[in-house]
């Protein structure tokens, strides 16, 4: 399979058979790519943890990413349906701690992450994480405040 290239060190196989799209680690995406805005899971090492949230930003230094750990979604869900301010922050990983990004997609019956916010919730991910930096911003989620 010919590889695309995103940007130096970020690449996309296109399959030829079925004419989808494969991301580095193998997974089958719907066209729409890692775009700026997309819903995406990202699954760090060094420590382990995964979080949730809005790419703003994919480049060969890292992530950069406007969300929550994945085990404070439903929190937050809560929280959202409640009227309290939404707890999310904008943090950049470093690419040598990104094991995986993930489109957050439904599968089949199993309804998305984002889908299953909005049904707890009633709102958006976009709505409540806002955009690059508006609301309520406490902590930081990965750890690592470098740049």
């Amino acid at each position: 399979m010919p590889l695309r290239r995103l940007a130096p060190g970020i690449g996309l196989s296109v399959g030829a058979s079925r004419g989808t799209i494969m991301a580095m680690g193998g997974g089958e995406m719907d066209g729409r790519g890692f775009d700026q805005g997309s819903v995406v899971l990202l699954t760090l090492h060094s420590p382990r943890q995964k979080c949730v949230g809005i790419l703003l930003r994919l480049a060969p230094a890292g992530v950069e990413l406007r969300g929550v750990a994945l085990e404070s979604l439903e929190d937050l869900a809560r929280q959202v349906r409640a009227g309290e301010p939404a707890i999310a922050s904008t943090a950049f990983f470093p690419m040598h701690r990104v094991e995986r990004m993930e489109l957050d997609e439904a599968a089949g019956e199993l309804p998305s992450l984002a889908q299953s916010f909005v049904a707890q919730a009633g709102r958006t991910l976009a709505e409540v994480f806002g955009g690059g930096g508006s609301g309520y911003v406490s902590g930081d989620v990965s750890g690592d405040k470098g740049r």
